[in-house]
């Protein structure tokens, strides 16, 4: 959704008129949906509020005609500890008072289309969204703990919505799509990003979401509001995930360690003696993604990131290996443990597919790897030891 940091001069200017706000009726308030951007934080599209008037009457005789648009996306990178915030689910962001001609201009300077929709509301109905945007922006409301699929800029100008109008009640029919279907699909087929986020999201991700659920997402609400009768004029289309190409996605790669591990180890056969380093920087991508897991497992707060059956395997535990890989008599006590190793990940693997949580193909490579240990051991040290 749409975050990035902006400066707004004329902000000063409204903190004069946070009192007294009149719209006349000539007043419109439109709800503006963003399309997706190229980095992976924008792909998922952006939601905003958008109210103007022609002639306005504000607090200390500031009359004339406003364009703003309310925008609960912004946040900053410069943050201190971000990443870590970030990373725990601990992310604060803010509502902005922009003119809607910067807003705009930035969006489409990110290559993203935006689309409006104007809302069919009564006068009243239109002064109360507007105060209730006044009263969020004012500097001890304007800022709030962001949730990417519970508290998000699409979730909130719903919620004012709702309260606004009570009668306008949301569906909470079953779809048959899942969270982690909606999510990847937005994410962008082939990509870095939906091959990261399927690995990090466990089962609960799998759970089929009812239509008031999915409409975190900007253009799931852009077409509800569209449905629901509550729109006048409008100008929308259809958003476009930014997919990637199989040449350059994780599977690839996945494909070319998965060869690459049959290769050494024929390699290995030939040579009769085992490649560690092979072994050693397996082991190592294990822990640390594993790292990665527990972290988000145990510490985040991020949605659907517990539960996760990818962490039966990919765990801090593959440190163990990694350093008996390291020196010689480490290895000794290695090429005992090889095939409790193999006996771990294929006892794992089938706990994982039937956990009912989808699978992901990053699965394979421990488990191809698991074969290599297995064959290296019954060729090398299954034979010595009937020698």
């Amino acid at each position: 959704m749409y975050k990035r940091l902006t400066t707004i001069v004329f902000a000063c200017l409204m903190a004069l008129t946070l009192t007294a706000q009149t719209l006349s009726e000539q007043a419109v308030v439109s709800l503006m949906t963003c399309t997706p951007g190229r980095p992976l934080y924008l792909h998922f599209g952006h939601s905003a509020l958008r109210v103007q008037d022609p002639d306005f009457h504000g607090a200390d005789g500031i009359n004339g005609p406003i364009d703003w648009t309310f925008n609960y996306g912004i946040f900053s990178f410069d943050t201190e500890h971000f990443y870590v915030k970030f990373t725990r689910g601990e992310t604060d962001y803010m509502l902005a008072m922009q003119e809607t001609g910067y807003f705009v201009a930035s969006s489409q300077a990110d290559g993203r289309d935006v689309f409006e929709q104007e809302l069919n509301l009564t006068l009243s109905e239109r002064q109360q969204i507007l105060d209730a945007l006044i009263e969020n922006y004012r500097p001890e409301n304007r800022v709030y703990r962001y949730n990417f699929v519970f508290d998000n800029c699409a979730t909130r100008p719903l919620r004012l919505i709702e309260k606004t109008l009570p009668d306008f009640h949301v569906s909470t029919d079953t779809l048959e799509a899942t969270w982690r279907d909606q999510i990847t699909y937005y994410s962008g087929k082939w990509t870095w990003g939906e091959f990261g986020i399927n690995l990090v999201f466990g089962r609960l991700a799998d759970k089929k979401m009812t239509v008031a659920e999915s409409l975190f997402l900007p253009e799931n609400l852009m077409n509800y509001i569209q449905a629901s009768g509550l729109v006048g004029r409008s100008h929308i289309g259809t958003f476009v995930p930014r997919d990637g190409t199989f040449t350059s996605s994780p599977y690839l790669v996945l494909i070319v360690l998965c060869l690459l591990i049959v290769c050494v180890t024929a390699w290995d056969f030939r040579r009769k003696k085992q490649c560690y380093v092979m072994d050693a920087t397996l082991y190592l991508l294990y822990t640390l993604v594993g790292c990665i897991l527990t972290f988000l497992m145990f510490f985040s707060t991020h949605p659907f990131v517990t539960e996760n059956a990818n962490w039966l395997i990919l765990n801090p535990l593959w440190i163990v290996p990694f350093v008996l890989c390291l020196w010689r008599g480490g290895r000794k006590i290695h090429a005992k443990l090889m095939p409790a190793f193999c006996l771990f990940v294929f006892a794992e693997f089938i706990m994982a597919i039937s956990s009912g949580q989808t699978f992901h193909w990053i699965l394979v490579l421990p488990l191809v790897h698991a074969a290599r240990l297995l064959c290296l051991y019954i060729h090398f040290y299954a034979k010595k030891k009937h020698a």
